[in-house]
């Protein structure tokens, strides 16, 4: 993909499986911690969005979008902890944690 995420914690590189799930996730918590105002759509703000709960990114226009130093340097350390789960279609019970310290790298290809 030419869009790469990584997360760090501590000295260490988080193994993750690349998929729209953990980048929806890392972009969730970007938002949520660093443009809490920032509507999510017409009605709802990244800092409305309840704890466990993520934004499908996988179908967004990423190269384009801004609002976040996540997007806008390229990293961003966590100020909280943030716990996702989704059941995907195939019954498959998905989690990924990110924890106050981590800090989300991007950047493009």
């Amino acid at each position: 993909m030419p869009f790469n995420i990584e997360v760090r914690r501590g000295d260490k590189k988080l193994k993750t499986q690349w998929d729209f799930f953990v980048l929806s996730c890392c972009l969730t918590a970007a938002y949520k911690e660093d443009a809490p105002d920032r509507y999510v759509n017409d009605d709802v703000k990244y800092g409305d969005i309840p704890d466990g709960t993520w934004v499908d990114f996988s179908m967004a226009p990423i190269y384009l979008m801004d609002g976040c130093s996540l997007l806008e340097l390229g990293t961003q350390t966590l100020h909280n902890d943030h716990s996702f789960e989704s059941v995907f279609p195939n019954q498959e019970l998905r989690q990924f944690e990110l924890k106050k310290g981590d800090i989300i790298n991007c950047w493009r290809d």
